[in-house]
């Protein structure tokens, strides 16, 4: 449990006298949430049960009712069809520029940043079902492969100032 939720649940259930294990649970069943949501939670049980000791289940439902709350009052936009069209417009620039930046890569090129990123576990999967029609890929596929691109300073506009010195240059 998050160490400053142990306190409120202690105060607002004073004649509760948790076991080790007991502790234990809640502490486990607490401990990857959020504390804001959590204290709310608590609060909430609190003030609708009127039990002497807390309810582990009950409160975890109310914490993932206050989850799903927030998620659906976040997904509400004051007039989100402004806000869609502007996103998206963002989106779609992004998309356009990534997409002719990779198309100006040669084949050669690109076949190195794949082989780089083939180096990486968790991206090589990404990487393995790319066809060799690059307007195939997904703006993921794209993304990807443009940020490592970027990464390598393979991209055409990518800055000579900003690439490290080669080690050969004369420093004289």
């Amino acid at each position: 449990m998050k160490d400053d939720c142990w306190p409120l649940l202690r105060g607002l259930f004073p004649k509760w006298e948790p076991t080790m294990e007991e502790s234990a649970l809640f502490r486990k069943a607490f401990s990857s949430r959020s504390s804001e949501l959590l204290r709310i939670a608590i609060e909430d049980y609190r003030t609708f049960y009127k039990y002497r000791e807390p309810n582990l289940g009950e409160i975890v439902k109310r914490y993932s009712d206050l989850v799903r709350e927030r998620g659906k009052a976040s997904s509400v936009k004051d007039d989100p069809d402004d806000f869609d069209r502007e996103e998206l417009a963002v989106f779609e620039a992004s998309n356009r520029r990534i997409s002719h930046e990779i198309e100006l890569l040669s084949d050669d090129v690109v076949g190195q940043i794949l082989a780089e990123i083939r180096k990486m576990p968790a991206l090589a999967m990404f990487v393995s079902r790319l066809s060799d029609d690059r307007e195939r890929w997904t703006p993921f596929q794209r993304g990807l492969v443009w940020a490592k691109a970027s990464e390598m300073n393979l991209l055409a506009g990518a800055s000579s100032s900003t690439q490290p010195q080669s080690p050969s240059q004369d420093q004289g």
